[in-house]
């Protein structure tokens, strides 16, 4: 495959960042109060967070967004609540972390089934619903770098994609960690990945995509910056 480069390192971008002692710690706890079930409504954004929660087979449906910035965090709030019983925006030494939305409804859940079920886009599609492959434990990562140029040469009939979830991306977790690590489901590191809608979408907005890739091919996760 010409679009894709090993890289013999695994370092995280996050291992760079310098870390501050922490030295008070506190949380403002959010309720959601509203029983209002009619006005859910899914966007680009919301099925790329929520549906992995919805996936996760524990009891714990939670979702957590690194967010620094105190203005951009109550447009995350006001965007997330609705599906959660209760949010925790977390502090460290006096400033924002992250949001930790807590226990996704099930009036949510059943919407959200709903979605997936009857109009699922095939941005969402490609990123949680590709055919399963083998569910053994994944060891030995390799790590690959996309080549963009490469890449996007290969034309693919894909639709366009609204930008909006890279700059949700860009308000959040870039600002917050440098790097974003995403877990596909069902992905083979193989040829036909020039064709993915969803890979496409993050190599022609990031700076660089890098694939986890395990000795039987599978894509266990790959990182965005």
């Amino acid at each position: 495959m010409d679009w894709a480069k090993e890289e013999k390192t695994l370092t995280l971008i996050t291992e760079q960042f310098e870390h501050e002692t922490v030295t008070d710690f506190r949380i403002e706890k959010i309720h959601n109060s509203s029983t209002d079930h009619k006005s859910y409504h899914f966007d680009l954004i919301h099925l790329f967070f929520l549906v992995p929660v919805l996936k996760n087979t524990g009891n714990r449906k939670e979702l957590y967004i690194p967010v620094t910035n105190i203005e951009y965090s109550e447009i995350v709030v006001e965007k997330f609540l609705q599906y959660f019983e209760l949010a925790h925006k977390v502090f460290e030494n006096n400033h924002l972390t992250s949001i930790k939305f807590l226990n996704l409804k099930v009036a949510a859940q059943e919407e959200l089934n709903k979605a997936i079920k009857n109009h699922l886009d095939t941005f969402t599609h490609d990123m949680y619903f590709r055919d399963r492959n083998a569910d053994t434990p994944i060891s030995k990562l390799k790590r690959y770098r996309v080549q963009t140029k490469e890449f996007l040469q290969h034309k693919a009939d894909v639709e366009s994609i609204p930008s909006d979830l890279w700059e949700f991306f860009r308000r959040t977790i870039l600002v917050a960690k440098g790097e974003i690590n995403i877990s596909p489901i069902g992905w083979t590191f193989e040829e036909s990945l020039t064709d993915s809608i969803a890979l496409r979408y993050f190599v022609e907005h990031a700076e660089s995509v890098d694939l986890m890739v395990s000795e039987d091919n599978r894509i266990a996760y790959f990182r965005v910056t």
